[in-house]
């Protein structure tokens, strides 16, 4: 039972404790420093079936300037620039880019 009782506290104080996206942490402040998101699709008819999906790769990066977006691919097929704006989006929104107070 006592094992159980420090993972209750562990998890309480983390619960009090923001998550920050930039800026250096200071007290309860933890910094959200880089964040990396895999996205795939079925390859496209110009493609060798061999290969079994297309990958694209978003990730954040700081050079000590702020956050910047950084896109890696071999293959990415598109239909329009829409389908690369979603993608940025759905990033976006999932690291919660540019709100610096994610409490």
């Amino acid at each position: 039972m006592k094992k159980y009782f420090g993972i209750v506290i562990k998890i309480q104080y983390l619960e009090k404790m923001k998550i920050i996206n930039e800026g250096f942490p200071k007290g309860d402040e933890i910094l959200l420093d880089s964040i990396t998101c895999t996205y795939t699709q079925e390859v496209d008819c110009t493609e060798d079936r061999d290969e079994y999906c297309q990958e694209i790769v978003i990730s954040t990066r700081d050079g000590g300037g702020g956050k910047f977006l950084n896109i890696k691919t071999d293959s990415w097929s598109i239909s329009d620039e829409n389908d690369i704006i979603y993608l940025i989006n759905d990033f976006k929104a999932r690291m919660n880019y540019g709100n610096s107070n994610n409490s």
